[in-house]
């Protein structure tokens, strides 16, 4: 994730802001150096790496590599040592910058980061509100008992006030639960589930929204972000039947995947810390969805403390509050098994 993001980077436009100017070499640019004073900089735009003539220090690795000390090394680097930031904070502007590319303009002071981060923020804006779908209703409490999808599938009618569920009685969603999705407490996206099973080859389990202008995707939303985001730890699910087994302090993806503006949506509501819980192993399915979890984990880590939460069996929707509470408390740490996937 970090090494595609490095490379979509505008290393180029990046240097020019210090001053940098074209070499005599191409793909190389000149600039003076922070830590000499001197114009012994050199950076190379294709090979992401720079090294100063007159600080560059070396040593040789235990496999025989030379290995930059002072003085030299790649985009990261080279971002903390012209910014004065740390490590993490240069992946941040490098993720940012590959997620959400924008035009910045010319600085007008020298907080670069904060400027750089409000830039990227209006990049990800709130989802336009769209309307519900047609003949839905509130669930009231004589509703939800004439609804036994709800109590077959574990929903409580205190989840349903809490995550502010409802169906439609009528229309192309009839007899359909929807799981609305709110961005600053504007519906902005639903998903309509059917309560009844089929094996129709033209059965659809779950219908979106039809067109609508400017509308955000499944990919673009998270299902009960407004809610979550006041939780010290947020919880990442695939579906809302999954977030709801959970608790108030989970959303959902809409999948196995995560996007970059859903990872960014969840950056800029202050979450700090998340658990990734997907599904477990299945018939269909043995290993579950271990793979896409640690890939996930991979672009998250950047920006949260990650951990993983793997369901012993089926998804967290099949399990109840209990149990799902129980599976967290066992999560590992995101970083090692990140590092033993990508071996």
């Amino acid at each position: 994730m970090i090494r595609n993001a490095i490379e979509r980077f505008d290393l180029e436009k990046f240097i020019q802001r210090f001053g940098a100017q074209p070499g005599r070499k191409g793909g190389e640019w000149r600039m003076t150096c922070p830590l000499c004073g001197r114009d012994k900089l050199r950076v190379n735009v294709e090979r992401k790496s720079w090294h100063c003539w007159y600080c560059e220090e070396y040593k040789t690795g235990f496999d025989g590599r030379r290995i930059a000390v002072k003085g030299a090394g790649g985009t990261l680097a080279l971002i903390q040592l012209l910014e004065g930031c740390t490590k993490e904070q240069a992946v941040k502007m490098v993720l940012g910058r590959s997620f959400a590319p924008v035009d910045f303009g010319e600085p007008e002071d020298d907080d670069y980061e904060i400027e750089y981060l409000e830039s990227v923020r209006t990049a990800v804006k709130p989802a336009v509100p769209i309307l519900p779908p047609e003949g839905w209703q509130t669930i009231e409490p004589s509703t939800y008992l004439q609804l036994p999808y709800l109590a077959s599938r574990g929903i409580t009618y205190q989840d349903v006030m809490q995550f502010g569920l409802f169906w439609c009685a009528q229309g192309k969603y009839a007899n359909r639960i929807i799981f609305p999705v709110y961005e600053q407490n504007q519906l902005v996206y639903w998903q309509a589930r059917a309560m009844w099973d089929s094996d129709h080859k033209r059965f659809i389990k779950a219908l979106n929204p039809g067109p609508v202008p400017n509308m955000a995707g499944a990919s673009e939303v998270l299902f009960n972000l407004d809610i979550a985001r006041q939780y010290e730890r947020v919880v990442i699910t695939e579906g809302p039947i999954d977030a709801i087994h959970v608790g108030p302090d989970a959303v959902c993806t809409f999948g196995k995947k995560i996007s970059i503006v859903q990872i960014l949506k969840l950056y800029y509501a202050g979450v700090k810390a998340v658990d990734l819980m997907w599904d477990g192993p299945t018939e269909k399915e043995p290993e579950g969805t271990r793979r896409e979890m640690l890939l996930a984990a991979n672009k998250l880590s950047a920006l949260f403390d990650v951990r993983l939460v793997f369901v012993p069996q089926g998804d967290p929707g099949a399990h109840s509050v209990g149990d799902n509470a129980l599976y967290r408390s066992q999560s590992q740490n995101s970083s090692f098994l990140s590092r033993l996937a990508r071996l």
